[in-house]
């Protein structure tokens, strides 16, 4: 994932103590789409005095026009760190795992528009920036 094509910078902290440690994702997040799927690059930072395990989740916010849950958990990786260390970290979504069933045509299809990939440490992080990534 060294040609990654579009980067947000975040510089968001989740400031969490979980487990009696702090963590910081990221000072920059980028996307790459493929052919099959969409592949997220964010590091991730220990910020606290101990080592600890944190769990890296990417949502998908969808474009709205079809009724479905705005956003949902498509990828998370678990990410073990020492204290004041930091890693990049590469989250996955299959452009499959973004389809829903159209009732009328009987098939999966692929809503058009923009989909936004939000990073964040829990679902409860709604204020967190996003990488908009547009489907055909």
């Amino acid at each position: 994932m060294d040609d990654m094509t579009d980067s947000v910078k975040f510089l968001h902290s989740s400031d969490l103590q979980i487990g009696m440690t702090r963590w910081f994702l990221s000072a920059e997040a980028q996307a790459r789409f493929d052919d099959d799927r969409i592949r997220v690059r964010v590091t991730v930072q220990n910020t606290g005095a101990r080592k600890g395990i944190e769990i890296v989740q990417a949502y998908v916010e969808y474009p709205g026009s079809i009724p479905r849950a705005k956003r949902a958990l498509k990828a998370f990786a678990t990410v073990e760190l020492e204290a004041g260390a930091s890693k990049p970290v590469d989250l996955e979504i299959a452009i499959d795992d973004l389809r829903y069933y159209d009732t009328v045509s009987g098939k999966f299809d692929l809503e058009e528009g923009e989909h936004r990939i939000r990073i964040a440490a829990h679902a409860g992080e709604t204020d967190v920036p996003s990488i908009a990534v547009n489907l055909p």
